[in-house]
């Protein structure tokens, strides 16, 4: 059977809340587990419109950060990760990995978006599951687990790896 994809889009001048481009996570079931990759992280207070839902639901959110040390501030972005980890998310962080995808229930949606309120016109993009699954595995085992000692600058670069798939 053929995926037909879809997509959601935002764009400030017409979305006031900057919150559109998350609409998928309104469909996350209850109990079930939710896959969160982004390089742009908003605090949680921030994300409430999205965050909050997941929480009545008892979604199990794994989020997976990536990071450049020369842009972002260890300080302020390891303490948001400790607010994600306090609310009962697993949070890895993974420095250089730039991939935005979400995985929630059966779909999987890829694109452009940050896991931040709306800045700027993102869009995302629902494909199979099955084609992110191996790519997302790989890179969650290859990230690092956040601590109350981790500290980002300690975090050694992440090596490049290229996952091929044989036909």
């Amino acid at each position: 059977m053929k995926s037909n994809p879809t997509s959601a889009k935002v764009t400030n001048a017409f979305d006031t809340t900057g919150f559109e481009i998350f609409r998928p996570f309104q469909e996350a079931k209850k109990d079930s587990i939710a896959f969160i990759t982004t390089w742009g992280l908003g605090h949680p207070l921030n994300m409430s419109q999205v965050v909050l839902p997941l929480i009545e639901k008892n979604v199990k959110v794994c989020l997976l950060v990536g990071y450049s040390k020369t842009t972002h501030s260890s300080s302020p972005l390891l303490q948001t990760l400790k607010d994600y980890k306090s609310i009962g998310w697993r949070v890895r962080a993974l420095p250089s990995f730039h991939a935005k995808i979400w995985i929630i229930n059966d779909k999987a949606w890829v694109g452009s978006a940050n896991f931040v309120r709306g800045t700027i016109t993102n869009i995302m993009v629902e494909t199979p599951k099955t084609n992110v699954s191996d790519f997302l595995n790989l890179n969650w085992d290859q990230a690092y687990d956040i601590s109350a000692t981790t500290d980002l600058d300690l975090v050694p670069q992440a090596k490049q790896k290229y996952v091929s798939r044989s036909k």
